[in-house]
């Protein structure tokens, strides 16, 4: 089962302020297969000074980088059917979601899953579940910090070293994620949805 792991940056604390997208498909072995990573202009230009200090981005360098709408065609084409993986996926959901709602974009429709919240049931106990303490206990080497691209594949290498080889039979990632992380409600997988309506499941 190939899935791809995605990371957004903001330019502010609004939801709707996508300033960069990292995507990176993994096979089921773990291999990484393709990647894609643009900045973004968001629709409001505001940048939050203590968000560019975690990552760089100022207005300067996105005034020319395409919006969300512009790339959209793009970024559904490489997700496909891929089930999306994110480390602390309620705000990259959040922010995909609320985005593309600023640009009125639809189309999207993707299983996810949460490598923070996996990590902390399948390793518990650990001192940190930030990506770069559980990339160093995992040894999934060096990457840099909040560059989307660098922490969409260490998002990858870890959901591979949590899910193991049930990655590669339906049956058992099915077994595995009932166990580990599925909705406790719906036993159903959590979704991301973008409507022309606005209406976000």
């Amino acid at each position: 089962m190939n899935y791809t792991a995605i990371d957004f940056e903001t330019a502010n604390t609004s939801s709707e302020s996508a300033c960069a997208i990292g995507l990176a498909t993994f096979s089921s072995e773990g291999e990484l297969v393709e990647t894609y990573y643009t900045l973004l202009r968001p629709r409001e230009l505001y940048f939050d000074i203590r968000c560019q200090m975690v990552h760089g981005i100022s207005p300067e360098k996105i005034i020319s980088a395409p919006s969300l709408e512009d790339v959209w065609s793009d970024i559904l084409l490489f997700i496909g059917k891929n089930p999306l993986v994110a480390h602390n996926a309620p705000f990259d959901m959040k922010v995909f979601k609320d985005s593309a709602a600023s640009f009125n974009l639809s189309g999207l429709e993707s299983d996810y899953y949460c490598t923070l919240s996996l990590a902390r049931k399948v390793a518990p106990g650990l001192a940190s579940y930030r990506l770069t303490s559980l990339a160093e206990h995992f040894n999934l080497g060096l990457y840099d910090a909040h560059m989307a691209l660098d922490d969409a594949i260490t998002c990858g290498k870890l959901f591979h070293v949590l899910c193991g080889s049930s990655l590669c039979d339906k049956t058992a990632f099915d077994a595995f994620m009932k166990k580990n992380y599925r909705d406790r409600r719906t036993g159903y997988p959590k979704r991301i949805v973008t409507e022309d309506s606005l209406l976000f499941s």
